[in-house]
C-alpha cells in the first residue's frame, strides 16, 4: 500500500445547503491507493453507507489533482459520491448500517461477491496524440481531440466489429484488434491509420463539433448507432430509478453485451463512455443489501477505469432534471443538473 488520504466535508464540492452537516462526520471516504500505479480504491468511512465506491483498475488518486483531470466522468462521480454519502447519512431510511470506525466489525453483516461479468472491452483509447491525425486542425496549432462520443461509439463499434467500411474507408479488424494503447499505434503505422480513420468517420458521422473540446449529441450517436449490425436491448433511455441492476447485468452478463453510458450538465461540461463489466455484492446480514459496482471505460487511455457505485448512478438522476437526452437544459429551480442516459447493445449471434 503507497498511502491513505482522507476525504473530509470540508474538502468535498458541497452543493446543497439543505443537509444538517452536523450529522456528517469529518472524514468521510478514504482513498487507498495501492504502490506502483496499482490503482486504488475509494472507501467510506462510515458504516451507514455502502462500503465501497470505487475500485480502480491503475493508477493512484489525490484529491489535490482534482483541477488537473480532465476525465469529466470521473470527475462527476467523485462530486456526486460525496454528496450521496451525505445524503445518505442524513436519511436514516436509506442508511446501510450503525456509524462505526474503518476497521471495526460491521454488525450488519458482510459483504460478499454475489455474481460478476469481467470486464470486456480490450482498448484504452483516448482523444488526443496519436488517435486525432485526421481531426480537423486547431487555429493555435495542432489537431482537435476525437471527442469522448467517438471513442465510446468507436468502443462499441470494434466491439462487434459492426461494419466492413465507413464512408468509403475500408476497415481491417484484425489490425484494430491488436491496436488497444497509444503505445500500440505508435508502434504501427497501418494500426495508428486504421484506428485514426476509424475515430475521425465516426465523427464526421455524428457531425461532432470539434476544437479543443469536441462534442455531439445522443441523438446523432443513436443514429450512428442504428447502422451498426448490432442488437440492441435499449435505445438511448434516461436512467432511472427505477432501473433494475438486473437489466444491465443481464445485458453485461450475454456474451458480448455492452453498455454505452453519457451525461452532460446545464453548462455543457458531459462525457461519453463504456460499462463492460459489473460486480454484485451482497451482505448476509439478517436485512438484504445490495452492492452493485458497474466497470467503466471512460476513454482516457485508461486512467481511472474501474468499478464504480451503481447507487451514486441512481442519485444522480434521483435529483437531476433530464428529458430529451444529455442536451437537455434544466430548469433554474433544480439544483441537481447533471443527468444520465444509457444504451445496452448486445451481438445479434446467440448468447
Amino acid at each position: 500500500m503507497k498511502n491513505i488520504e482522507a476525504i473530509t466535508k470540508n474538502q468535498s464540492q458541497l452543493r446543497s445547503s439543505s443537509y444538517d452537516l452536523s450529522q456528517v462526520p469529518d472524514t468521510m471516504m478514504y482513498i487507498i491507493n495501492l504502490n506502483n500505479e496499482g490503482g486504488f480504491a475509494l472507501m467510506s468511512a462510515d458504516k451507514r453507507t455502502e462500503p465501497i465506491f470505487a475500485l480502480v483498475d491503475n493508477g493512484n488518486y489525490s484529491k489535490e489533482d482534482d483541477e488537473l483531470i480532465h476525465n469529466e466522468s470521473f470527475k462527476m462521480f467523485i462530486k456526486y459520491s460525496e454528496e450521496y454519502f451525505i445524503h445518505t447519512i442524513n436519511t436514516p431510511q436509506t442508511r446501510i448500517g450503525s456509524e462505526t470506525e474503518l476497521g471495526q466489525d460491521d454488525p450488519t453483516g458482510q459483504w460478499y461477491l454475489n455474481r460478476k461479468t469481467a470486464p470486456k472491452l480490450i482498448w484504452s483509447w483516448n482523444q488526443d496524440a496519436p488517435f486525432n491525425d485526421y481531426c480537423p486542425s486547431l487555429p493555435s496549432g495542432g489537431n482537435s481531440v476525437v471527442g469522448c462520443v467517438a471513442v465510446a461509439l468507436g468502443y462499441a463499434t470494434a466491439h462487434f466489429s459492426a461494419i466492413e467500411s465507413i464512408n468509403g474507408y475500408p476497415i481491417d479488424w484484425d489490425v484494430i484488434q491488436q491496436m488497444k494503447t497509444k503505445d500500440d499505434l505508435l508502434a504501427n503505422a497501418v494500426g495508428r491509420n486504421q484506428v485514426d480513420r476509424l475515430l475521425r468517420e465516426i465523427g464526421r458521422n455524428v457531425n461532432m463539433n470539434y476544437g479543443k473540446t469536441s462534442y455531439a449529441t445522443d441523438a446523432k450517436a443513436w443514429e450512428y448507432l442504428q447502422t451498426l449490425d448490432i442488437k440492441f436491448k435499449t435505445g438511448f433511455r434516461q436512467y432511472r430509478t427505477d432501473l433494475s441492476v438486473t437489466n444491465f447485468y443481464n445485458c453485461l452478463r450475454s456474451t458480448r453485451g455492452i453498455i454505452v453510458m453519457g451525461g452532460r450538465n446545464i453548462n455543457g461540461a458531459g462525457h461519453f463512455w463504456v460499462v463492460d463489466g459489473i460486480k454484485c455484492y451482497k451482505s448476509n446480514s439478517t436485512t438484504e443489501k445490495n452492492l452493485d459496482l458497474y466497470h467503466c471505460n471512460w476513454g482516457y487511455g485508461g486512467t481511472y477505469d474501474g468499478y464504480y457505485l451503481e447507487q451514486v448512478y441512481n442519485f444522480i438522476n434521483t435529483f437531476s432534471y433530464l428529458s430529451g437526452g444529455i442536451s437537455s437544459e434544466a430548469p433554474s429551480n433544480v439544483n441537481y443538473n447533471y443527468g444520465i442516459i444509457y444504451c445496452a447493445l448486445s451481438s445479434k449471434d446467440p448468447d
